[in-house]
C-alpha cells in the first residue's frame, strides 16, 4: 500500500531525526529528560514492531525471503531486546553499548524506504570490486615509490629537516619520513592527503636530495 509506505518512512525520519537530537544532548541533560526520552524511543520501537507484524501478516513466509526484510526484522528485534533489558535493569555497560550501536543502524532502514538511495546504495554494492581492485593498485605503486625512497634516501637519514618540526620543538630528520618502509607509506599517504605535503615532507627533503622530485611530483600527479 503506498499510503503505509510513506506513513513508514515518515515514522522513519522522525526516528533519525530523534537520534540527531538525542546525540547532541549532554549527560545531565540525558538524566534531566531520561523518562521523556524513553518514552519516546519506546513509542518508535512500537511503531517499528507493528510495521513489521502487519508485512509478515500481509506477506507470509515469503517476508524473509527478502534481504531487507531480514534487516529489518533484526534491526526491530534488537530493538525489543534493549527495551527489555533497560527495563528490568539486567544489561551490562558493554551489551548496553552494542544496543546503543544497534540503535543508530535502524536509521540504516531509511535507504529501504527511499528509491533514489536504494539505487545509490545498488551502485556502490556493485563498484566495490572495481574499488578493491583500484585500492590494490595504488597500494603497489605506494610501495613502489616507498621502496624507491628509503633506498635512495639511506645515507641521508641523519639530517636533520629544518622547515619541519616535530610537536616537541625539534626539527625531524629525513629519517623519520623515509627510515624505514612503514614510516615511508605513512609519509606518502600525508603527502596523498595533501597535508603539509610541500612546506613539510616535498621541499625540505627535495633540498637535500633534488633527484627525490622525481619520485615525489609523479606520485601526486597520478596517485
Amino acid at each position: 500500500d503506498p499510503m503505509f509506505e510513506v506513513a513508514a518512512t515518515v515514522v522513519l525520519l522522525a526516528y533519525a531525526l530523534f537520534l540527531l537530537i538525542t546525540a547532541g544532548l549532554s549527560q545531565e541533560e540525558v538524566d534531566h529528560h531520561g523518562d521523556t526520552l524513553w518514552f519516546a524511543n519506546f513509542a518508535f520501537v512500537c511503531l517499528f514492531v507493528v510495521e513489521v507484524l502487519l508485512r509478515i501478516l500481509a506477506d507470509g513466509f515469503r517476508f524473509f525471503c527478502d534481504g531487507w526484510n531480514n534487516v529489518d526484522f533484526l534491526l526491530v528485534g534488537s530493538a525489543v531486546g534493549e527495551l527489555v533489558l533497560v527495563s528490568v535493569n539486567i544489561a551490562s555497560l558493554r551489551i548496553l553499548r552494542v544496543l546503543k550501536v544497534g540503535r543508530v543502524l535502524r536509521a540504516v532502514r531509511i535507504v529501504r524506504r527511499l528509491r533514489e538511495l536504494r539505487v545509490l546504495a545498488r551502485g556502490l554494492a556493485m563498484s566495490l570490486k572495481a574499488l578493491v581492485w583500484i585500492t590494490l593498485f595504488l597500494a603497489i605503486l605506494q610501495s613502489i615509490c616507498a621502496i624507491l625512497l628509503v633506498d635512495g634516501l639511506r645515507e641521508k637519514r641523519h639530517i636533520e629537516l629544518v622547515g619541519s618540526i616535530h610537536p616537541s620543538g625539534s626539527p625531524y630528520t629525513i629519517g623519520d619520513f623515509f627510515g624505514d618502509i612503514p614510516s615511508a607509506v605513512f609519509t606518502l599517504f600525508q603527502i596523498l592527503t595533501l597535508e603539509s605535503w610541500c612546506m613539510g615532507v616535498v621541499r625540505p627533503v627535495a633540498y637535500h636530495a633534488p633527484w627525490t622530485l622525481l619520485v615525489f611530483i609523479p606520485y601526486i600527479v597520478f596517485v
